[in-house]
């Protein structure tokens, strides 16, 4: 699993998903990205986002491409909640190789949730923690974490 949406159903960007009229606002900022980047700078100088978060959606805003599929899996991804008992389960019955790979500086998918859930899933040595944000998909970390996925080196 890496940065998987649904580990913490009690945070802003898992609440936000399931409301209908932040999708509709969202959508709206998927066709003026310069009015959700000015009003995130303005939060941000206010204290009440991380100045990260505006880094990550500058990186997506910057091309209507990526920040029109972003919109799509971020809206697509709401209803994913994964069943720690389910996957606790399924990982004890068929032996199945897991590593959990979230940024150590994600403030989207936390590693705090991240962890929670390894625990809860019995699983907490196969959390691994990249040094990134929520930028694990970028292209200068792909390699990085390609690596990992196909040696497990970390």
């Amino acid at each position: 699993m890496i940065a998987p949406d649904g580990l913490d159903d009690n945070n802003f960007y898992s609440w936000s998903q399931r409301q209908w009229w932040t999708r509709k606002l969202f959508r709206r900022w998927v066709k003026k990205p310069k009015e959700l980047m000015s009003i995130s700078k303005v939060l941000s100088k206010l204290k009440l986002i991380d100045p990260k978060i505006v880094d990550f959606l500058d990186f997506y805003t910057s091309d209507p491409e990526k920040f029109e599929r972003a919109y799509q899996t971020w809206s697509a991804f709401r209803k994913l909640r994964p069943s720690e008992e389910k996957v606790k389960e399924v990982l004890q019955k068929h032996q199945v190789n897991f590593n959990l790979i979230v940024g150590e500086y994600d403030k989207i998918i936390t590693p705090k949730s991240a962890k929670q859930f390894a625990s809860k899933v019995k699983q907490l040595d196969q959390l691994k923690l990249l040094p990134f944000g929520h930028d694990i998909f970028k292209p200068h970390i792909k390699e990085e974490l390609f690596d990992i996925m196909m040696f497990e080196e970390l």
